[in-house]
């Protein structure tokens, strides 16, 4: 795959993603979580500087570097995921809180995630621009997912069917985008070797950690613990993609991959847990 067409798959994954994400949200979810200034302070702390220090610290502890190393952070300083409100709605959280989160952290991400990031990255293996990035993420993140918002907000059952065909045009690009470079570029995945899985597997676990400590309601914590425990994988290839290299790519695809394996059938088990908890014994 060429660098041109890598450049143009990974943006149009993004754009169309982001899209897809504000077609099925509403303002009203971001209103929510805004009455909660104890909620908003703990997302803030725990996303965007715990979870990155965790991170950094994790990479450090492997002796990970480069831009393996550089993937794994562009991940832990990126949060705002949808499949974190996904993944609370199966567990049994609070999906109201999850979605108003994922908004917030999709929005304070365009400035936080870049200074987050330049903090935790050596700058040895790259740097960010915090000018160009601030353009990309604003015409390749934030538009969008505006754009898709305002369309839901006017136009509810017309946004059903566009966030369907948006959804399936960002799988398309993913796919596209996963056979191209896994074609060119798959022989890095034996140079990152195990410690990008296993440094991802253990953020993973602690970012469920950091998210269930806040002293709230069962189904606040479980909310508060998927959003902290995944992240925004299009925003972290884009960055990857525009400042750190193909290294870094192939490791956020592989964050990706180890993230979904780890927490989808943590929210199952979860939820099997829970539900034997809250279910009264039949009687006998």
């Amino acid at each position: 795959m060429s660098q041109l067409a890598q450049d143009i798959l990974i943006r149009a994954m993004v754009a169309t993603m982001m899209l897809s994400m504000g077609l099925g949200l509403t303002v009203g979810a971001l209103k929510e979580v805004a009455k909660n200034g104890r909620l908003i302070a703990f997302a803030l702390v725990a996303n965007f500087l715990i979870m990155p220090a965790v991170g950094f610290g994790i990479c450090a502890a492997l002796g990970l570097s480069g831009g393996a190393a550089a993937g794994v952070l562009l991940c832990c300083c990126a949060p705002g995921a949808t499949i974190g409100a996904v993944l609370c709605r199966i567990g049994g959280g609070s999906v109201a809180v999850a979605v108003g989160l994922l908004l917030l952290l999709l929005f304070t991400s365009v400035i936080l995630t870049p200074v987050a990031a330049r903090f935790a990255i050596s700058s040895d293996v790259g740097r960010i621009d915090s000018t160009s990035v601030l353009g990309s993420i604003m015409l390749f993140q934030i538009l969008p997912l505006v754009i898709g918002m305002l369309f839901r907000d006017r136009a509810p059952k017309a946004a059903d069917t566009a966030e369907l065909w948006a959804t399936r045009a960002a799988t398309g690009f993913l796919v596209a985008i996963v056979v191209g470079f896994g074609a060119a570029q798959g022989h890095l995945i034996g140079e990152n070797g195990w410690k990008p899985p296993v440094a991802t597997a253990i953020f993973v676990c602690i970012g469920l950690c950091v998210g269930a400590c806040m002293p709230t309601n069962r189904e606040t914590r479980l909310s508060i613990a998927f959003m902290s425990a995944t992240r925004n994988v299009s925003l972290s290839m884009l960055l990857a993609q525009q400042f750190f290299g193909a290294v870094a790519v192939m490791s956020v695809m592989l964050f990706a991959l180890v993230s979904y394996g780890v927490l989808t059938p943590v929210a199952f088990v979860v939820q099997r847990v829970l539900g034997r908890a809250v279910d009264p014994e039949p009687a006998e």
